[in-house]
């Protein structure tokens, strides 16, 4: 009797374990073209008043599209440590055509080269806020894994069609766009595949210096790399003081924020 009652139980507790497995499953996204002509200026009035998807997890709000010639991303924030990594250490956004966790193609912007980065003030006017944004403008793209392109890094203004834009909206949030030409790719039939991204706000790293001759510590935050190794510049590079004799340790000062997922790109229009 006792047999039979444990596996009437079991019998019943199956749909419930299987509604629970198929609930943790990450489906993937199914892309949209653009409602309206993208111009990638760091203003998401064409993606509406909110993004198309949000990362509970991450607390991130993104857009994901793509039309005939480019993949576009979107980030919006006014969140101050997200705002802080994607100024100082960069946005990464990564893709694997054939749906793997690889950082296949991957861009990081804006890249610090100074190493150096610019503190959030905890209120900020409108005008600081649009000074941020406009000398962003002014650094590079780091690029990696694209045939095309044989330079680690590019200008804001290159012959390959890559655009980025950093900008703050009438509300203050700070509004990350990118646009990607599809043809860099190189994917062929793989555009019927699933594809996986991965979102990257590049956290910052303070790096303790330790003077060896009269045992000082001093410390500087510093930007940590996009993922491709190159990370920020050591606090005895040029530009940022020498210190003599000196053992650097770095610790982390805020943490990279990122998450993977899939999508299928929009059908050709």
């Amino acid at each position: 009797m006792k047999k039979v009652y444990a596996y009437v139980l079991y019998v019943i507790s199956l749909p419930v374990i299987s509604v629970g497995v198929c609930s943790a499953q990450s489906t993937a996204l199914a892309l949209k073209s653009p409602q309206k002509n993208v111009i990638v200026d760091g203003n998401a009035e064409e993606w509406g008043d909110s993004l198309s998807y949000y990362n509970p997890e991450k607390k991130i709000h993104y857009a994901l599209a793509n039309d005939n010639t480019n993949i576009f991303l979107v980030v919006k924030t006014n969140d101050p440590v997200q705002e802080s990594n994607i100024l100082n250490a960069g946005l990464t956004f990564s893709i694997d055509t054939k749906g793997r966790k690889r950082s296949a193609f991957r861009t990081t912007f804006p890249v610090n080269e100074s190493g150096i980065p610019t503190p959030l003030a905890g209120i900020e006017s409108k005008d600081q806020k649009a000074m941020k944004a406009t000398f962003s403008k002014l650094k590079k793209i780091e690029v990696s894994g694209f045939k095309d392109i044989s330079d680690n890094y590019i200008g804001t203004t290159n012959t390959y069609g890559i655009q980025v834009a950093i900008n703050y909206d009438e509300k203050g949030n700070l509004v990350y766009e990118e646009a990607i030409p599809l043809a860099l790719f190189n994917a062929g039939e793989l555009v019927k595949n699933e594809w996986s991204f991965n979102i990257k706000l590049n956290g910052l790293e303070k790096p303790v210096v330790v003077n060896s001759q009269n045992n000082d510590v001093t410390g500087t935050p510093i930007a940590r790399g996009g993922g491709g190794g190159r990370g920020g510049r050591s606090a005895t590079g040029p530009g940022s003081g020498s210190f003599p004799k000196a053992d650097i340790t770095n610790n982390q000062n805020t943490p990279s924020i990122d998450f993977w997922g899939k999508f299928n790109l929009a059908k050709s229009q």
